[in-house]
């Protein structure tokens, strides 16, 4: 999951590259070119971050790219025609890509499921498949390792669960942990024991 955002803006730059390129090839124009080659530019920033994933060169990469899709959008302004929008639509997706690239590329090691009172319930370690069936590793109650196990048919009757209300709340929940960083929020009163 920490690479699919780069991947994405790797299938970005290769939209705009090919895009822009057919435009150059019908017209000409020298913007078209630009544009062109600064899409060839994002598809090399992407094939670098994937190719040094673990390290901070990546994330120099990644702001790279950043400025590299505002340049982007900056110039697909004075393009000419509905190619204006198709580019700056492409390159303001681009930037939304590599804002949560960078974001997900901070290694988490669990993550934990609280009680009400804040109290944690499970530290969940690891999700893998296992044959047909998907494994939950961590730890109850902070010390008792376990293994939950989510069948196929269970699935969809956890997907019949999922109110209408959580699918459209669910960008904004995570904006909000996006913005928290992982802190605890001001208003969350309760206070969360590790054992």
């Amino acid at each position: 999951m920490n690479y699919l955002f780069q991947y994405l803006s790797l299938l970005v730059g290769i939209c705009i590259a090919v895009i822009s390129g057919v435009n150059w090839y019908q017209s000409y124009s020298p913007l078209f070119l630009i544009v062109a080659g600064l899409g060839l530019f994002l598809i090399l920033l992407a094939g670098l971050v994937l190719r040094f994933k673990r390290s901070n060169t990546s994330k120099i990469i990644s702001w790279i790219a950043i400025v590299t899709s505002v340049g982007l959008t900056t110039v697909a302004w004075f393009l000419t025609g509905s190619i204006r929008w198709q580019i700056i639509v492409i390159s303001v997706i681009n930037i939304f890509f590599q804002v949560m690239a960078a974001r997900l590329r901070i290694e988490a090691k669990s993550f934990i499921l609280h009680a009400q009172d804040g109290s944690t319930l499970m530290e969940v370690k690891k999700l893998e498949f296992k044959g047909a069936n998907l494994n939950i590793k961590g730890k109850m109650m902070g010390t008792m390792p376990t293994t939950a196990q989510m069948r196929p048919e269970e699935v969809w009757k956890a997907l019949t669960l999922i109110p209408l209300s959580v699918i459209l709340g669910f960008p904004a929940y995570l904006f909000r942990a996006w913005k928290s960083k992982g802190q605890p929020s001001k208003g969350d009163k309760s206070k969360t024991k590790l054992y």
